[in-house]
Formats: structure tokens, C-alpha cells, sequence
């Protein structure tokens, strides 16, 4: 016998509905397929945070760090100790270096000007010794800018490149030993990709 658990009501008709019969009903009905969505991504997006809010900030930053990182030097080298410093193009990471990149690089040289405890070599000369290489528009890879450092006798080389990652863009630079390329230190920053970041990266080859 199926126990009573309720009654329908569908207009006058009144019928009484059984526990049996609803396991029944329950055993015909199908569920329709729902498509799997997967989890979106959320790993990466602590990583995408700013670390600077604007592109002349980025510049002030990366420049005020690389000094920074050279003092320390000059401190362990002695008062006769003259840095020599070469600032190429910036490049994205295939080694071409586009209108953001020639910016970075020359204004990241502007702010060390100011260091009167070294050198900086002129943006013109290294551009110049890059095209008598063929390097002008090309590939620029480490070893082909330690040898163009050497030749204008500097002994510290600071290579710059960047990352598209999406809305930020990372700015990494590294300061080199000339003509030995040893690392001295590395620098990171995250900027947005606002309107005068984009306008550079769109300008130009």
C-alpha cells in the first residue's frame, strides 16, 4: 500500500497523489544538458596590478632605481671609481624596439643626467655605432649591445624591455658589467596601458 502524502487540485478534480506515484513521475522527467562552463582565471590577476599609475612616474622610478643601484657600486669601488653608462633602446621581448621603446630608453637616460657620480654615454652615438652594426631598426639582442657599449667604452650597459600583459605593461630593466654582461641588478614595474602608453605603442615601427 502507498502511504498518502498530499493532494492536486486542477480546477474541481481532486485526485490524491501517492508516495509511489512520485518516485514513478520522478523516474520519467529528464534533466536537460547544462553546458560546463569552466572556473574563469583568477590567478593572474593579483600579477596585473600597477606598481606606478602613469608613464612619467615609471620613467622617474626606473631611473632613480638604476641610480641608486650604481651608487651602491661607486661606494664599494673608491672615490677614482667612473661608471660609464650606456643606454640603448628600450625592446619588447622578440628585441625590436619600437616607439615606446626609443622613448623609454631616452628619457630613462634623461633622468640618470642628473647623477653627476657617472657617465652617460649620448643616445645619439649609441644609436649612430647601432646603425654602422646594422642594428638601427633590427633585432637587438645582449651580446650585440655589450659589443656597441664597448666600442663607446662605457663599462655599465642598461638593457630595458617590456611585456604586453593585456590592460598592464612590465617594464623590466637590468644593469650589465661591460664587456663581461654580468648582472649587477634588475629592476620590475607594472604600468597601465592608458591613452599615452597606447599612443606609443601604435606609433611607428
Amino acid at each position: 500500500m502507498f502511504r498518502k502524502i498530499g493532494t492536486i487540485h486542477a480546477g474541481r478534480a481532486t485526485g490524491v497523489f501517492s508516495l509511489g506515484a512520485a518516485l514513478l513521475l520522478a523516474s520519467c522527467q529528464t534533466t536537460p544538458a547544462v553546458p560546463y562552463v569552466p572556473p574563469k582565471e583568477t590567478t593572474f590577476l593579483a600579477e596585473q596590478k600597477a606598481s606606478v599609475e602613469s608613464l612619467k612616474t615609471l620613467v622617474t622610478v626606473l631611473g632613480d632605481g638604476i641610480s641608486k643601484l650604481l651608487a651602491r657600486e661607486r661606494g664599494h669601488g673608491g672615490p677614482g671609481t667612473v661608471q660609464r653608462v650606456a643606454v640603448p633602446h628600450f625592446t619588447d621581448l622578440g628585441g625590436v624596439a619600437h616607439s615606446l621603446g626609443r622613448f623609454l630608453g631616452i628619457r630613462v637616460g634623461g633622468v640618470l643626467q642628473n647623477d653627476r657620480g657617472l657617465v652617460l654615454i649620448d643616445a645619439g652615438q649609441i644609436h649612430q655605432e647601432l646603425r654602422k652594426e646594422g642594428l638601427g631598426q633590427g633585432i637587438l639582442d645582449t651580446r650585440s649591445l655589450l659589443d656597441v657599449a664597448a666600442s663607446l667604452k662605457a663599462n655599465r650597459l642598461v638593457i630595458g624591455n617590456y611585456t604586453d600583459l593585456g590592460q598592464m605593461l612590465l617594464v623590466t630593466v637590468r644593469v650589465l658589467t661591460v664587456p663581461g654582461g654580468v648582472t649587477m641588478g634588475e629592476i620590475s614595474e607594472t604600468v597601465p596601458k592608458d591613452s599615452s602608453v597606447m599612443n606609443l605603442i601604435h606609433v611607428g615601427p
